[in-house]
């Protein structure tokens, strides 16, 4: 098998030096990373998804489900908020179509203490799910909410707003 990578990787090599021998140009370096575009949708999309769950959260809580039935879900909003900041990189601040306001790269520490709260929250919602703790899981359910909610005031442009302009 090592010796089937390495025939591979001297292939490429050689195909490589090739095109460039026979252009005279070297080939264009591959970009690094995902384009801002895509972090801006993979951002959106968590945003969606971390919605959906504390909405089943809720739900859940309400029809008096186990609270010990959520960790599975909770625990993907939890990964989610550990890497929130990341999904708000400095490349993503110019592209068009997002509801992100400027403060969110001005304004970076007051962002990041914000994000922050919201992965505690997520936290200790994860650990009194385990524990099929609902009076914890309840707290620990608005706590993640206010998070949310107080960083959408102070860095999102409100819905109607944003389809005003």
């Amino acid at each position: 098998m090592r010796i089937t990578r390495l025939v591979l990787v001297a292939a490429g090599l050689a195909a490589v030096a090739a095109a460039t021998a026979s252009t005279g140009k070297t080939p264009p370096p591959q970009p690094l990373g995902p384009a801002p575009g895509a972090i801006v949708g993979s951002r959106q999309g968590g945003m969606i998804m971390a919605a959906t769950t504390m909405n089943a959260v809720s739900g859940a809580l309400e029809r008096g489900d186990a609270a010990k039935s959520l960790a599975f879900p909770i625990s993907g909003l939890v990964k989610w908020s550990e890497h929130l900041p990341s999904q708000f990189a400095p490349s993503t601040s110019a592209v068009p179509g997002t509801r992100a306001k400027p403060e969110v790269w001005s304004n970076r520490q007051e962002f990041l203490n914000k994000a922050t709260d919201m992965a505690l929250a997520a936290d200790m919602m994860l650990a009194a799910a385990k524990a099929d703790d609902r009076a914890g899981l309840t707290a620990a359910a608005q706590q993640a909410k206010a998070a949310c909610q107080s960083c959408h005031d102070t860095f999102q442009v409100p819905r109607a707003a944003a389809k005003a302009g």
